[in-house]
């Protein structure tokens, strides 16, 4: 494979998408924000977010209500009226089970219950679509087959919030890897409820046996590692003066938290489907 130019993804990042999204403006990521990250992402690498952070603002609890179930996974915003998560975290869309997006949450809460919670801001929604190749696992490891990512439709639209920017279509990921700041509403530990946290991991392309898994990457086992909840959530280019990139999103994890392997869609390689979807979900009148 040729070097990633992911380094350099200021120059390349595709901003305010769509036409509908809004720019971060005073929220704007800086040079100080850096060294924060936020733990259910899980490990001793992290910790939680300021609500104002870009991080904070972008990332979203995702929770299907299907089968009598109601998971909770994450997702980002990567415009006003759209999630970009893992498709093993709505249902089938045949359904029409709905799919709701919680926000505005204090990231320094811990609850072990998010969406019970009262007073808590939330958009149900019927307008989603999962990637035609996704099949869901049968076996006992619980591991998605085909391209694990989702896009759902905010109606009505979160006027005027922050949203992540995409990265350019076939930005390639060196053998070496990059740093990627991953986030995530998921777990933080036994009996320690859920809460937005995240940290700073190694990313690289991902292998299965001996050959590359097309448009798909990992995270390095280390001090920061993806856990219950957090799937379906973002892992960032972080670029001074701009909105978090998203380059990946979590799929699943090989082994047990918080020393997991992680698993993750890489978004590049998927900017073309994105779009096409994105299209088609607002072209819809249901």
């Amino acid at each position: 494979m040729r070097p990633a130019s992911i380094a350099a993804l200021a120059a390349v990042v595709i901003s305010s998408y769509s036409g509908s999204a809004s720019a971060l403006g005073s929220t704007a990521y800086t040079e100080a924000d850096r060294g924060r990250v936020i733990n259910a992402v899980a490990g001793p690498g992290t910790e939680t977010p300021d609500a104002a952070t870009p991080i904070a603002q972008v990332t979203v609890p995702v929770i299907a209500h299907t089968e009598g179930e109601i998971p909770l996974c994450t997702g980002v915003l990567i415009a006003e009226d759209l999630v970009l998560t893992a498709a093993h975290c709505v249902p089938d869309p045949a359904t029409k089970d709905k799919v709701e997006i919680l926000y505005d949450l204090d990231p320094k809460r811990t609850t072990p219950d998010l969406y019970k919670d009262a007073g808590t801001s939330r958009i149900f929604s019927t307008q989603y679509v999962r990637h035609e190749t996704y099949r869901r696992s049968t076996g006992i490891f619980d591991i998605p087959y085909g391209i694990d990512l989702a896009l759902v439709r905010l109606t009505p639209s979160l006027t005027g919030r922050a949203v992540a920017s995409l990265p350019s279509a076939g930005l390639e990921l060196s053998d070496d890897g990059v740093d990627v700041t991953v986030a995530g509403w998921g777990s933080r530990g036994p009996d320690a409820g859920y809460g937005l946290r995240s940290g700073t991991v190694r990313m690289r392309p991902s292998f299965s046996l001996l050959s590359q898994e097309e448009g798909k990457a990992e995270y390095e086992p280390g001090a920061v590692t993806i856990c219950p909840g957090d799937s379906g959530g973002p892992a960032f280019s972080l670029q001074s003066g701009g909105p978090p990139v998203v380059v990946a999103v979590h799929s699943y994890r090989i082994g047990y938290c918080p020393n997991a392997r992680g698993k993750a869609t890489y978004v590049p390689s998927w900017i073309g489907w994105i779009e096409a979807k994105s299209a088609e979900l607002r072209g819809r009148k249901d």
